[in-house]
């Protein structure tokens, strides 16, 4: 069993490792916004972009860390997950 956590991934940096549209693997950005369904990111030159959670495993990072996240396991609203202290296993 893998660690479980209760977060917020606004202004953490998100790589898209894995996703069913793969004009979107390996594209990264801040996060800047989370959805229900999808991440709004900006990349280096400012420009925001939305890539779906669904289908998706991401990895995000910080000074201190960084780990994967599999988008199917974010399919709730951020508000809900954080304030239900509902987890995410992380492997």
């Amino acid at each position: 069993m893998g660690l479980k956590i209760t977060y917020d991934v606004i202004g953490y940096k998100l790589r898209v490792v894995y996703h069913t549209d793969p004009t979107l693997v390996n594209r990264e950005g801040e996060v800047i916004l989370e959805t229900e369904k999808f991440f709004f990111l900006a990349d280096q030159g400012k420009n925001v972009f939305m890539i779906s959670k669904n289908q998706g495993l991401f990895e995000i990072t910080s000074n201190s860390f960084k780990f994967s996240l599999d988008g199917n396991r974010m399919m709730s609203k951020p508000k809900n997950r954080i304030t239900r202290r509902k987890t995410v296993e992380l492997e």
